[in-house]
């Protein structure tokens, strides 16, 4: 019997408790626990749905993350490169789960100092958001941000200074439509900009 044709659904149950699990601890500062369940989460998945099942990428993607906190480069990067294949066929190369890996693989590039790789992996990842969700979206802002930073760390100020303002100006924009906008429900707790979790990234 062949995987689609099984009830994965006690997998399935199994795997986001995994998942919560690595997060709680990753949370607390425990990430060598984290890492081991998140390892566990991802045999599962791979287990129950198969090596190229979206769901095995976000795992993967998970783990990846999590080696990089920890500063483990090496291990990270196969793992965010190979998150990215399965996702882009899985979710298609433009959707919003293909940037967020692109995000967490340019800041390794960067730290390992591969900044080329870094640019066009980071510039990727902005124009698939910005298609995706538009250009005033808070992850646009992000990318706009790790784009300019990453070109400062390239010494590149004059390019890095048209992305920080228009960033700026984004956040200008948003804020002046909260300040405007009725609210309808309880306020919620502000993101943090330069966060883009599952989503699983550094």
């Amino acid at each position: 019997m062949c995987i689609r044709d099984r009830d994965t659904r006690p997998q399935e149950t199994r795997l986001i408790e995994l998942n919560a699990q690595a997060d709680d601890l990753a949370q607390k500062g425990k990430y060598a626990d984290a890492i081991q369940v998140a390892a566990e989460a991802l045999k599962e998945a791979e287990n129950a749905f198969g090596p190229d099942d979206a769901r095995v990428g976000t795992a993967l993607n998970r783990l990846a993350s999590l080696y990089f906190h920890r500063a483990r480069y090496g291990d990270a990067e196969p793992l965010f490169q190979r998150a990215l294949q399965i996702l882009e066929k899985a979710a298609g190369p433009e959707s919003v789960a293909i940037a967020h890996v692109l995000n967490s693989l340019a800041v390794l590039e960067t730290n390992l100092g591969k900044f080329p790789q870094a640019e066009l992996i980071s510039r990727r990842a902005l124009a698939i958001d910005e298609k995706s969700l538009g250009p005033e979206h808070p992850d646009v802002v992000t990318d706009l941000n790790n784009l300019g930073q990453l070109l400062v760390d390239m010494g590149r100020y004059n390019d890095a200074e048209p992305l920080y303002k228009r960033a700026l100006a984004i956040d200008a924009v948003s804020y002046t439509h909260l300040l405007n906008r009725k609210p309808r429900w309880p306020k919620r707790p502000s993101r943090k900009l330069n966060s883009k979790q599952d989503k699983g990234t550094p």
